[in-house]
């Protein structure tokens, strides 16, 4: 007879991030918290022969830097990073530590001793980290290389290889379990987490890092490149608005999405290998629903049809009902076709139950972060929890389609959470939900600021 594998629990015990709000995870959440926008004007070069001037983008702060990282990179690993690595590989690579420190783990202790032993086994430790473009927009560099060299430089091809996003950490925290970098457009961050709690009840590791990065404004070019493409099919939030304001998921007066880069990344741990280390989790990752839309390449099926399967196989997979749910961080980017959309297929399900579910999409301060975004916003979600504090949506003044009885958040609050659903979606119609909660057993052992 087949051999029966009992699933383990998934706990959260790390995130990492460095997104528009902040450099490190506690810095991104207190501005979230305090609903503040890091969007920021980028102004083009009057000369280039771009019709667009300049756009709203979220860019990381400028106190970021390789730098930052001596203390678990030498200085030979940090030329090479800006040798070989573009900026996406350097953030998965930043955001894979930050997140392991978070999870009180030191990444020294992942590195081979003198004597070839870790405090941890690297073979069951894995990576499944995902990107949108990756270092893609490089590829007309090297396409200009090549015109005026004949040959592109080997490490000059390798930096728009999406995999570098996973292979760099590897390479160099010497991680060597299971790894893969995903790809599912702006479904990408969620996408990687759910695949990492897979590997993880399947027994493959112990631990997984797992979420997103995305670097696709990181220099006027690739904003150029970014501003260009997705300024076709009206996507982008009108560049006149104040940068402080242009982000306005689920308002009437949204023009479009403001993109940014970032990195997401979550440590997740099989409970009992968390347990034996005294690691202290956020919250469980409870669940998660997948789907696709199978409709439209751009925009969403009616009333999210394929996102409201996906939160009803989350729900039915974790054994919650809709009115369990006491918060939702949305997809909601701030276009005029997906909000509504999506606006609609979440108060489908939980409007009939008398729900009262807060719902707010943290984009609106950090911008749409593309493959980031659903591991950044999943770490947003955990840290909602850890805090008993539901964040809101800067600058939405009117909800599209008007009230619906659904608590739409235009604050952050505080309030009970227990169980927690983070959405994300993506161009062809892939859809994630994430589901967390935090049961009473893991109350005492949890990271929990309020009881």
């Amino acid at each position: 007879m087949p051999r029966t594998i009992e699933a383990p629990d998934v706990w959260v015990t790390g995130v990492g991030m460095i997104t528009p709000c902040g450099i490190n995870a506690e810095t991104t959440w207190q501005n979230i918290k305090a609903g503040k926008p890091g969007i920021t004007r980028l102004d083009f070069d009057p000369d280039s022969k771009s019709r667009i001037r300049f756009i709203n983008v979220g860019l990381i702060p400028q106190e970021f830097s390789l730098g930052n990282y001596q203390q678990f990179l030498t200085e030979k690993q940090i030329e090479r990073l800006k040798e070989r690595a573009h900026r996406t590989a350097q953030l998965a690579l930043c955001g894979a530590i930050e997140a392991l420190l978070d999870a009180d783990i030191d990444p020294i202790d992942l590195l081979p001793k003198q004597g070839g032993t870790s405090r941890f086994n690297s073979e069951r430790v894995g990576l499944r980290i995902g990107t949108g473009s990756g270092g893609s927009l490089y590829s007309g560099k090297a396409f200009e290389m090549m015109r005026e060299k004949g040959i592109v430089p080997l490490y000059t091809a390798l930096q728009y290889e999406p995999e570098r996003v996973a292979s760099v950490p590897s390479l160099n925290l010497k991680i060597k379990g299971p790894g893969s970098q995903i790809g599912s457009a702006c479904g990408t961050g969620a996408s990687a987490i759910a695949d990492a709690m897979r590997t993880i009840q399947m027994g493959d590791a112990d631990l997984v890092i797992a979420g997103g990065v995305e670097a696709i404004v990181s220099t006027k070019e690739d904003s150029q490149i970014t501003a260009a493409t997705y300024g076709q099919i009206k996507a982008m939030s009108k560049a006149d608005i104040p940068p402080e304001k242009s982000s306005r998921p689920f308002d009437e007066g949204a023009t479009g999405f403001v993109p940014g880069e970032g990195v997401g990344l979550l440590v997740l741990e099989n409970e009992f290998h968390a347990r034996a280390r005294g690691a202290k989790p956020y919250a469980r990752l409870a669940a998660y629903g997948e789907t696709m839309d199978a409709k439209y390449e751009t925009a969403p099926a009616e009333e999210a049809e394929g996102l409201q399967r996906a939160i009803g196989l989350a729900l039915q997979k974790s054994g919650y009902l809709p009115k369990d749910v006491d918060y939702i961080n949305a997809h909601g980017t701030g276009t005029k076709v997906g909000d509504p959309e999506e606006k609609q297929g979440i108060s489908k399900l939980f409007v009939p139950v008398g729900a009262s579910t807060s719902v707010s999409s943290t984009k609106s301060m950090t911008g749409h972060l593309m493959g980031a975004a659903g591991g950044v916003e999943a770490g947003i979600t955990v840290l909602a929890i850890r805090e008993q504090f539901a964040p809101g949506t800067a600058n939405l003044e009117r909800l599209v389609g008007g009230e619906d009885g659904l608590d739409w958040l235009r604050q952050g609050r505080s309030r009970r959470i227990r169980v927690a659903l983070s959405n994300s979606a993506g161009f062809g119609g892939f859809n994630i939900c994430l589901l967390f909660d935090l049961p009473d057993e893991m109350i005492e052992i949890s990271r929990l600021k309020i009881a």
